[in-house]
């Protein structure tokens, strides 16, 4: 008979642990500044993700350029929302989407956050800079030369 009690509280037990697994939901956000970057500047990641659960939220953040692994961090938190940032300086000139997935844990469940839209900007060339610079002395010039032509011309009877 006391195998059988022990059997069956283990059973009980096995299928509780099961039912609660990973059943609690969390949501997962991520934000980057600046965007849009210019390549080879600092650009910051930060994930977010909240249990609705507390206290504590185990697991690993990874963040992806592109649909592939860029960074991992791991999550661990005695409250029921965890953060964890980065900053690089290595992203590639173009458009990318990043995204970051949580892994959850025993309690909680995984969650990605939505893809994020980001631009990284070729650095200006300084021929490109003194053209820029040229076309905005220019076009000081000529506003201050025509407006001493409407000064001259509305002094003048």
């Amino acid at each position: 008979m006391a195998l059988w009690t022990n059997l069956f509280f283990l059973l009980f037990f096995a299928l509780i642990s099961a039912s609660h697994a990973a059943t609690n939901s969390t949501t997962t956000t991520l934000s980057t500044y600046p965007n849009p970057s210019v390549a080879g500047n600092n650009v910051s990641f930060t994930a977010t993700v909240e249990g609705t659960v507390p206290p504590t939220l185990l697991g690993l953040v990874t963040f992806q350029l592109d649909s592939s692994s860029f960074v991992s961090l791991n999550v661990s938190t005695n409250t029921s929302t965890a953060t964890v940032s980065f900053i690089t300086t290595t992203l590639p000139v173009g458009t990318h989407s990043m995204m970051a997935t949580y892994s959850g844990d025993s309690v909680h469940a995984t969650s990605n956050s939505p893809v994020l839209v980001l631009v990284v900007n070729p650095v200006l060339s300084s021929a490109s800079t003194e053209r820029a610079n040229s076309w905005y002395h220019l076009v000081c010039r000529l506003l201050t030369f025509s407006a001493k032509l409407r000064a001259v011309s509305i002094c003048d009877p």
